[in-house]
């Protein structure tokens, strides 16, 4: 029946797609099935090669690194992961820097969780090419919610100075750009540096005078993305 399923998927969707490719690998292991493993692993390299979606990839290397990390697998093929894991980390980085305009969600979304696999400190995954990529993405990409995930990740990395995060910050809420623009820089800041609402005064300083010009309509219409905004916070922050 596994091998029935595989071939559909292999011409289907699934081959263009890395974290299906993935979620085979990890029914072969589950399964411990052996024959197919050499086309599984055969269809993630394809996947990883042809799938076009940063937030995608950013996935399948969540869910690589996962398997890679607790259940290994027991043949031979074990010593392919790591190679694996480094290309998929490669070409999700490679995407990052195109910028392109998909859900801003989902991007933000991304850059958490590779942020995350970045922490892990496993050796396959290139921390300069991540800076480089989160600069980028920063400075230039089309969504402001994804623009202030990334820069929050800087934050958090200490790959960023203060004076450029400020600048950043300034030019955001500085009631430069449009209110929809500031409150999704906004929550994306947030959600991926929370510290910055306590410890960064030039965020409260300005965003108290983005909130002051704002007339009544205007902070009707942005309440409920700017709660939003500070939900993953405690009472006390």
């Amino acid at each position: 029946v596994f091998d029935a399923r595989l071939e559909l998927a292999l011409t289907g969707a699934d081959a263009r797609s890395s974290p299906a490719a993935v979620r085979w690998l990890v029914q072969a292991q589950l399964l411990g099935i052996v024959a197919p493993l050499p086309r599984v692993l055969s269809m993630l390299r394809n996947a990883i090669a042809e799938d076009p979606e940063f937030p995608s990839l950013a996935k399948a290397a969540v869910d690589l690194a996962r398997l890679a990390r607790y259940q290994p697998l027991k043949q031979s093929d074990l010593t392919v992961l790591p190679q694996l894991l480094s290309a998929i980390w490669q070409r999700a980085l490679y995407l990052g820097q195109l910028l392109a305009d998909g859900a801003a969600e989902a991007w933000a979304s991304a850059l958490v969780e590779l942020h995350g696999l970045a922490e892990s400190a496993l050796p396959e995954f290139d921390l300069t090419l991540f800076d480089t990529t989160l600069q980028r993405i920063a400075a230039a990409h089309p969504a402001a919610l994804v623009r202030g995930a990334a820069n929050g990740v800087l934050h958090s990395r200490d790959a960023i100075a203060t004076a450029t995060l400020e600048q950043r910050i300034r030019g955001h809420l500085g009631g430069l750009l449009p209110v929809a623009d500031a409150v999704a820089f906004l929550r994306g800041l947030l959600s991926t540096a929370r510290e910055l609402a306590w410890q960064q005064s030039s965020l409260l300083e300005t965003l108290n005078q983005l909130l002051a010009a704002w007339s009544d309509v205007d902070f009707v219409r942005y309440l409920p993305e700017m709660r939003l905004a500070f939900s993953t916070l405690t009472p006390h922050e």
